[in-house]
């Protein structure tokens, strides 16, 4: 009995002494589904290592972190429970998850299916699966247009500290002056195409002169260099020598292999 009960305490000791594992842990329901939930309340925080589906993580403060990996998303089940600085899960903010960040912090996320860009704000640890590099809110998910599948491929790209209070009007902001952004956000219904009247007029004959200037401005306009800028948000600063580019499409970068739980 002696044998086997120092048996028992030495199997007890060599599992407790082993690393916890971070999915294991659900943080309460503070906020019930339908009530406001509170912006901001949180820490910024770096954090120490941790362990988390099999895998340790090593959060740390990188300004160059641009990736290209697979994003998925969570929404009512994580609703209203507190993320890893202590602010409050939103589904319905433009937020999401990230292993290693800082928290909170802004990134660019590029949906590469659809070219949509969106800023969001990191508050939250995760995703610990193999394949994914981001968790995405509910809201943020339906704004890139993957909601409805799951996942999708994305380049995602730090930009900088986001408050503590939780302001939101930045990321909404970028939202706003997406030329996508009225179908996603607005559920209006489509105007009626305007009627066509059975015998429309013939249009007047041009004049010489406006024909003349019509020609000289198509002319003009088919020698104008085709530029975008270099990312979606290179206007929150005045432009210098090498912000602008001729192409759009990502550079290509080796993705990175993280853990998730979600």
């Amino acid at each position: 009995m002696i044998v086997t009960a120092l048996a028992v305490s030495l199997c007890a000791c060599s599992v407790s002494k082993g690393p916890r594992d971070e999915t294991r842990q659900l943080s309460p329901r503070v906020i019930k589904v339908g009530d406001p939930v509170p912006k901001g309340g949180g820490v910024f925080k770096v954090g120490e290592p941790y362990y988390a589906g099999g895998k340790w993580f090593v959060p740390v403060n990188d300004p160059a972190y641009d990736r290209v990996g697979r994003a998925s998303w969570y929404g009512d089940f994580f609703h209203g429970r507190l993320t890893a600085n202590g602010e409050v899960y939103d589904m319905n903010a433009i937020s999401g998850a990230h292993p290693t960040l800082p928290l909170p912090t802004y990134v660019q996320v590029t949906n590469l299916a659809n070219n949509r860009s969106i800023v969001v704000r990191i508050n939250d640890r995760g995703p610990y699966h193999d394949d994914r590099i981001i968790d995405l809110s509910h809201k943020a998910a339906e704004l890139l247009g993957f909601y409805g599948k799951g996942t999708a491929m994305v380049r995602v790209r730090y930009i900088g500290p986001a408050p503590l209070n939780g302001d939101d009007r930045f990321e909404r902001s970028v939202v706003a002056r997406q030329p996508w952004a009225t179908r996603v956000t607005s559920n209006a219904p489509a105007p009626a195409p305007a009627a066509v009247p059975a015998f429309a007029p013939a249009p007047a004959p041009k004049t010489p002169r406006a024909q003349l200037l019509e020609a000289a401005v198509v002319s003009s306009q088919s020698q104008w260099p085709v530029v975008v800028t270099k990312g979606a948000f290179e206007g929150r600063r005045p432009p210098v020598a090498g912000n602008w580019q001729t192409v759009s499409k990502p550079a290509a970068t080796t993705p990175a292999v993280y853990a998730g739980n979600r």
